[in-house]
C-alpha cells in the first residue's frame, strides 16, 4: 500500500464462530463494518510494524464493539 500510494481500508466482521452450525440452513447474521482508510504513504518514515500493530488493536476494539451491539440488539 505504501509503495503503491493507496490507502489500507480495514474491514471488521462480527464474531460468528460461536453460532455457526453446518447442519442449519440459516446461521444468523454477520455484521461487517469498514473503518476509515489508513494512508501509510503519507508517513514515509513511520515504521510499518508499528502501524500494523496499531491497526490490529483498533480493529480488535471495533470487532468487540460490533459483537457487543449484537448482544444488546
Amino acid at each position: 500500500a505504501r509503495s503503491a500510494a493507496i490507502p489500507i481500508v480495514p474491514i471488521c466482521i462480527s464474531t460468528y464462530y460461536k453460532n455457526f452450525n453446518l447442519n442449519r440452513l440459516n446461521n444468523g447474521t454477520i455484521h461487517i463494518e469498514f473503518m476509515a482508510p489508513v494512508m501509510t504513504h503519507l508517513e514515509p518514515n513511520a515504521h510499518l510494524r508499528k502501524i500494523a500493530a496499531a491497526l490490529h488493536d483498533s480493529m480488535g476494539k471495533k470487532i468487540q464493539e460490533i459483537d457487543q451491539d449484537d448482544v444488546t440488539t
